[in-house]
Formats: C-alpha cells, structure tokens, sequence
C-alpha cells in the first residue's frame, strides 16, 4: 500500500525532467520500482530520502532492496540508474546533505544488490516492531552451571549478574 508520502515523491519525480528513458520502462513500472524504494527508505529504514547517509544506502542496496525485487524481473537492471535519476531529482527540490556519500554508496554497493537478487541470499533483518526471539532454555539460579563446574549458576557464572 502506498503512503501518500510515497505517492507525493512518485508524482513529483515523474513529472521532472530527470526521468530515465529506456525501453520497457514504462511509467507503471517506473511507479511500481520506485514504490518499492521508497517504501524501503520509509518503511523499514524510517528515513526520507534526502536524509540518507552513505550507511543508510548500503544497508537500503544490501539488505533492504533485495528483498522487494525478483531476479527474473525485467526492471531490475534499472532500479539503480532508477535510483541515481531520483537523487538528482531530489538535489533539486531537497537540500541532501550527504549528497557525496550517498552517491559513492550507490556507486561501491550496486554490484552487492545485484548478486544479492540474483542469488536469491536476501539476508534476513529483524527491523522495527519485529522481535527477537531465542529459542533456547533460561538457566536458573539454582541449575548448575552451564560451563560444566558442577557449581551453582549463582556461585559461578551468574555471580556478578
């Protein structure tokens, strides 16, 4: 579902003269690629773009990116000349004070988002409102202690807790 923040930067790219020509890239799914990316900035970084740094576009281009698009997808050669038309877009209608190391980012990490989409090895990140949870058993006061003593958790290793 899109946002009307979302939907707001969408129009006002499309609209701009910075818009990628290119073959296929139609404006649906110039719309349905950029939804996508700033869903990711949004939604799960909590970013807007013009406040992304050099970590927050590794980690959108690592992690996040990959995991919205297929590799069979016939846009996924454009999502980063996509992204970099959007940056432009954005130097000119938003102050982007990391512009530079956005831009490097972009650069030194695209080859990472596209072998991550086409190996389909999306790491896995627990973002906000997700928890996580461990499997394992509580070791008690009273249980001996896991390190194999044969002391008391409470006289050995859970001593200075």
């Amino acid at each position: 579902m899109t946002t009307p923040r979302i939907g707001l930067d969408i129009a006002a790219f499309l609209d701009s003269s910075h818009v990628p020509r290119a073959p296929g890239l139609t404006p649906a799914v110039l719309r349905s690629a950029l939804e996508r990316i700033l869903g990711a900035c949004y939604d799960e970084l909590g970013v807007a773009p013009h406040h992304l740094d050099g970590d927050t576009m590794a980690s959108l281009l690592g992690e996040h990116l990959p995991r919205r698009f297929g590799r069979r997808e016939p846009v996924l050669g454009h999502v980063v000349p996509l992204l970099r038309a959007f940056l432009d877009h954005l130097d000119e209608v938003e102050v982007v004070r990391h512009a530079y190391e956005i831009r490097r980012a972009l650069d030194e990490h695209e080859p990472r988002f596209l072998a991550a989409v086409r190996s389909d090895e999306v790491p896995v990140v627990a973002g906000p409102g997700h928890t996580i949870r461990h499997r394992g058993t509580k070791v008690g006061r009273n249980d001996p202690c896991w390190c194999g003593s044969g002391t008391k958790f409470k006289k050995c290793h859970g001593r200075d807790i």
